[in-house]
């Protein structure tokens, strides 16, 4: 397993981590499915957790499953959320008393 880190903008910065598979890079014709998750900082390591201590343990729990031969291998791609600006770009649509909300199609279009 590896991990490759990166940082992506939308108007503003946040890392982009990347799970690569046992066998990545073994055959260099192979193809992996990519499953995008958000909240990426959740994903991999408490100390970079919301909640500091509480990840989601996605690498885990897929070199388990792959292990075990329940899912095929396959890359995973976390991206970190924008802090003050996460509700806004998980939002599709603009919540007029919280004002917030409604950038939804330019986080998808960043992806």
């Amino acid at each position: 397993m590896r991990f490759y880190r990166g940082r992506l903008t939308l108007n503003n910065d946040r890392d982009v981590l990347v799970y690569l598979p046992p066998g990545y890079g073994a055959n260099g014709t192979r193809h992996f499915p990519v499953f995008y998750l958000h909240d990426g900082q959740n994903l991999f390591d408490g100390a970079s957790s919301f909640i500091p201590g509480q990840e989601w343990r996605v690498d885990e729990v897929a070199q388990s499953l792959i292990a075990s031969g329940k899912i095929e291998p396959l890359i995973i791609v976390g991206i970190y959320n924008a802090g003050v600006e996460r509700v806004n770009e998980y939002t599709a649509a603009q919540d007029p008393k919280y004002k917030a909300g409604g950038k939804a199609d330019l986080y998808e279009w960043y992806i």
